[in-house]
Parts: structure tokens; sequence; C-alpha cells
């Protein structure tokens, strides 16, 4: 995609939508997230991603939705983002 247009809540700073444009700027995918998961870290609650609806824009609005389920804290260690740590 050519440029994403995002949407973010003024009461708690998450992404709740999102654009997908196209480089002459039609919108050709959308998307909406749910925070109803918790976790908790260092002791406080924070909202975690529970759903996101992608809608097609293109093709009579087909959508796919995605479920996170029973989300875990962890600690992931810096290395696991290196290109040289991919197969």
């Amino acid at each position: 995609f050519r440029y994403v247009t995002y949407w973010i809540a003024k009461d708690n700073l998450l992404g709740i939508k999102a654009e997908f444009h196209s480089a002459s700027g039609k919108k050709m995918k959308s998307a909406t997230v749910e925070y109803d998961n918790r976790v908790l870290i260092d002791g406080k609650t924070h909202p975690i991603v529970s759903k996101i609806t992608f809608c097609d824009e293109l093709s009579n609005r087909d959508r796919v939705t995605v479920y996170f389920v029973d989300p875990i804290a962890q600690e992931i260690p810096d290395d696991a983002f290196s290109i040289k740590s991919t197969p």
C-alpha cells in the first residue's frame, strides 16, 4: 500500500481503525481493532488486541476477522528481531 491512515483513540491512544490506500489514493482495505483482552505487566493491567476485522473495499466488502485469545505477556530478547536470528 502507498499509505495508511490511522485513527487513534484520544482517551487511551490505542489504534482503533486503519485505511490502506493505493498510490492513486483509492481506499483498498480498512481495518477496525478491538481491545477486550487484558494482560498484567509490572502490576498494571494493559489492554491488548482481541479482534481485528479487515474489509476489502474493492470486492463487495469481503471481510476477514482475526481473534486473539488468551494473550500472555512475556519478555522477548532483542536478538529475536535481528535478521541474523531468522532461519
